[in-house]
């Protein structure tokens, strides 16, 4: 982990693309439970918090659409359709992981399908991998 702004950065993204156009100077870095999301060189990093998550331990973007972000702690799954709004709805997406003893949450993979069968979210953890079939549909959880 690195030193970031006062802070350990447990997660990082950098580059995105939306709306077909690339954007090679986004930064989203995790503190704790928080995400620093910087759009521009240079520019001011915004901060957004992920209301219930514990530290952050991955974070991954929409390939389509860098401000669907993706984010895990130790235990669930959380999903926003637009981290630079101001106060974005985050969502957990857990599903079944916790009762199919998925615990232990360590890494996200947005993996982009365009043969029709929809994309994935791949969630490792201490049960091995598992698989979100259309995360951008998945149904919340409280």
């Amino acid at each position: 982990m690195a030193t970031f702004a006062g802070g350990t950065v447990s997660a990082l993204v950098y580059g995105g693309t939306t709306g077909g156009v690339a954007n090679n100077e986004l930064v989203i870095a995790a503190r704790g439970n928080t995400l620093q999301i910087r759009q521009l060189a240079n520019g001011p990093f915004i901060q957004r918090t992920i209301g219930g998550a514990g530290t952050i331990r991955d974070i991954e973007v929409d390939p389509d659409n860098w401000k669907v972000v993706y984010a895990a702690d130790a235990a669930d799954v959380f999903r926003t359709n637009d981290v630079t709004a101001a106060d974005p709805v985050w969502t957990k997406i857990t599903g079944n992981l916790q009762a199919i003893n998925q615990t232990g949450l360590r890494s996200l993979e947005y993996i982009r399908n365009d043969t029709g069968t929809g994309d994935m979210l791949l969630v490792s953890g201490i049960g091995g991998v598992s698989r979100l079939r259309n995360p951008d549909t998945a149904p919340t959880i409280d």
